[in-house]
């Protein structure tokens, strides 16, 4: 129903971010989608102006399934005026630029209606207008096969590291994909113990620099050696809290569960945990002397699988393989 181009206007609109008391998204994200949805439902335009009101009409339906009606109005009304206003050849021009910048710098551009969109990414409240593809995602069957090695953005644990990367090896020797998000500390070694067979989701533009600056010489190896760096996000937008948080829903999505080798009160690998349990996925706790993981995940105690050694790892991913077949 919409060009690629038009695609990426969306991907454009979903990105804006604005700093009030905290830095927030422009457009609300939920109602946006909503919008995107209802459009492809009813065959009716985004870009078209005398569609707009129906749209917004119909997204409020979905909308009050859900949430407050009392907050629609005031979070619809600038999406409602910046497609009221919308200056089509302008916008589509930026998104053509963004496509050719894409494909200099080696990068796939995917849009929710091209054959090598992940499916299971349609599922999401918010899925994803566009992606932005360095490498290559892990096959079908592959899929069923990932998970995730988390942690707090410490690199001084040294324990923790090693420790992350030893169960990214044992992942890697029994077939497992690691799919995370290359936060410094133990997150990142897990990528380290599991290159050929690991990928990175990004909350910000593929065209950015991670930090630390080291580290983007990892990720062209786990380019180099098959697997992916993948963003939601226009190029060059930079990170922000916004872009951060989107990332966990489609790191979630993708795996089968989560271990979190190291958390702390309010570090983003206790969020993630929270979202995966939310969506039944399974999570792994370690709790070993000299790593803080189980401190702050008293809240799970009842759902979480605690890990004492990498055979309790292994054990429980051969579980979850079982249900896989069964």
């Amino acid at each position: 129903m919409y060009t690629k181009e038009e695609m990426v206007v969306i991907s454009l609109m979903y990105s804006k971010v604005k700093k009030e008391r905290y830095v927030v998204s422009v457009f609300d994200h939920v109602i946006l989608s909503m919008m995107f949805k209802s459009s492809i439902e009813n065959n009716l335009s985004l870009f078209d102006r005398n569609n707009i009101d129906e749209l917004s009409n119909l997204a409020l339906n979905r909308y009050e399934l859900k949430y407050s009606v009392n907050d629609y109005e005031k979070l619809a009304k600038d999406i409602r005026a910046f497609l009221s206003a919308f200056n089509y050849r302008k916008y589509i021009r930026e998104a053509k630029e963004e496509i050719d910048n894409a494909r200099r710098s080696g990068i796939r551009v995917i849009s929710y209606f091209d054959d090598e969109y992940p499916e299971i990414f349609k599922n999401l409240e918010i899925p994803p207008f566009v992606l932005y593809i360095k490498g290559n995602l892990p096959d079908i069957f592959q899929q069923q096969k990932c998970f995730s090695i988390l942690g707090s953005r410490n690199l001084e644990n040294n324990m923790a590291n090693t420790l992350a990367r030893s169960l990214g090896k044992e992942m890697k020797k029994n077939g497992w994909y690691n799919i995370s998000n290359m936060t410094p500390g133990a997150s990142e070694y897990g990528h380290r113990g599991t290159i050929g067979k690991t990928g990175v989701i990004l909350g910000q533009g593929l065209n950015t620099q991670v930090l630390p600056l080291n580290n983007n010489e990892l990720l062209d190896r786990i380019v180099e050696n098959g697997g992916f760096i993948i963003s939601e996000l226009p190029l060059d937008v930079k990170v922000n809290p916004v872009g951060l948080t989107a990332r966990n829903r489609l790191q979630v999505s993708m795996t089968k569960g989560i271990v979190v080798v190291e958390s702390s009160k309010n570090s983003n690998a206790t969020r993630i945990a929270k979202l995966a349990l939310e969506n039944e996925k399974k999570v792994f706790v370690i709790e070993v002397d000299g790593v803080n993981s189980s401190e702050n995940m008293n809240l799970f105690n009842d759902k979480i699988i605690s890990i004492k050694t990498k055979e309790d790892f292994v054990e429980n991913l051969k579980n979850i393989e079982t249900n896989l077949y069964t």
